[in-house]
């Protein structure tokens, strides 16, 4: 329907099918809205070779059968001022650049059908009969949704999401949860793709290529390919020749906080009779000793690179295990009254950037941002000093002409 011959590459049967049946439950996720208002009456096309036969008595309307590298449709939408043919198109995906790719075809497509229509136009199809295009996928992001309502495009998505606005209807339904969320998002904060995207803001300034990124993270090829079209998704990749690199670092940051929010590491709590420095100093002597990465991290952490408030906790990051550091610090298991914070690392990623401080390893800017925004509202005022203080101003400093 909206791709040349030159682009269009077949899709196994056993993925067309797959694509099918999630296009089938878009369609009727878009039916329940449509059947609660009375006035309007529709029918839905679905079979590609009915459509394209069907459609030729739409004056303009001339699809490519070819086009078999999406799965659509067609809606025939009857008001009462009249028709309205409405094309759908599924995509798998949500994001921001995905759906602009999908919402510029459908606007091609009204484009063409308005200057391929006879002119002057039948009485009985007026401007207000006009195509209209909607986008249907598992899960539409608050990006695209908005990009959808500025380029006069509607979308639905599985829960229900959706905004549609034609001759007499208008429909904003937003915010109704919707697990495809978590699953479309997946592979962009797994645990191995976090360590590529520590290594891209590090100094988000410089272009990568793959096979350097891949070493400089410690992941495979495959695994920073991934990241890159996830990132690509939603619009946040600048390429050259010398390698791709963040085009909004602060944007994917931000997003990686509230994330970091949903999914907490392990934490212990304790309780110890030093004092707040002295107890920073032998856990850094302790992890040295026994070559067991530690590193301060939340306020005890911000408080060396830019400290914003006083503190009395001591947070920090702990390789391996803690049994053997609880007895010889004596750190006491504590239900109330905790001092000690020891976030138990899951992957060696957060250590990536680390740096001594006073002979004390503390987590890279990044880590103690992310950190610092999941304790919540006094944590994130911490947050943003630091990012304005520091991380910010190391990224300007990078930045090359």
């Amino acid at each position: 329907l909206f791709h040349s011959q030159a682009s269009f590459q077949p899709m196994s049967k056993s993925t067309q099918n797959s694509e099918h049946l999630e296009f089938n439950r878009g369609v009727e996720a878009l039916r329940e809205h449509l059947d609660s208002i009375p006035f309007v009456h529709f029918d839905v096309q679905t079979d590609l070779k009915e459509v394209f036969v069907d459609s030729l008595s739409y004056p303009g309307f001339s699809p490519s059968v070819s086009s078999r590298s999406v799965w659509h449709g067609l809606l025939r939408l009857r008001l009462p001022l009249g028709e309205i043919l409405a094309a759908l198109v599924w995509k798998n995906n949500g994001e921001i650049g995905t759906v602009r790719l999908a919402a510029q075809e459908l606007q091609l497509w009204r484009n063409q059908w308005i200057h391929g229509h006879t002119s002057p136009a039948p009485r009985s199809f007026s401007a207000f009969a006009l195509p209209y295009g909607i986008v249907l996928a598992p899960y539409i992001s608050p990006r695209a949704s908005q990009l959808c309502r500025e380029l006069g495009v509607g979308y639905c998505d599985l829960a229900g999401n959706c905004f549609l606005s034609f001759g007499q209807v208008y429909i904003l339904r937003e915010n109704w949860p919707n697990p495809a969320k978590r699953s479309a998002s997946t592979s962009l904060w797994a645990t191995k793709s976090q360590r590529v995207l520590r290594v891209l803001l590090e100094n988000p300034a410089r272009f990568w290529k793959t096979q350097d990124l891949a070493e400089a993270a410690g992941v495979s090829l495959g695994q920073v390919s991934g990241v890159r079209v996830r990132l690509s998704d939603r619009e946040w990749v600048q390429s050259r020749e010398t390698g791709f690199r963040v085009s909004e670092p602060l944007a994917l940051l931000q997003e990686w906080a509230r994330e970091q929010k949903r999914k907490q590491p392990p934490v212990s709590t304790f309780y110890s009779l030093d004092k707040v420095g002295e107890l920073e100093r032998r856990l850094a002597i302790w992890g040295g000793r026994r070559g067991q990465k530690i590193a301060l991290t939340e306020y005890s952490g911000a408080a060396r690179i830019a400290p914003y408030a006083r503190y009395s906790q001591v947070s920090a990051w702990v390789e391996g295990e803690i049994e053997q550091l609880k007895r010889d610090l004596d750190l006491r298991v504590a239900s109330s009254g905790a001092n000690v914070r020891l976030l138990l690392a899951n992957d060696e990623g957060v250590f990536h950037g680390a740096k001594s401080c006073d002979a004390t390893l503390v987590a890279s800017p990044v880590q103690l941002y992310l950190d610092l925004c999941a304790l919540g509202s006094r944590g994130e005022d911490a947050a943003r000093y630091l990012l304005e203080n520091a991380i910010v101003p190391q990224w300007e400093k990078e930045k090359t002409p």
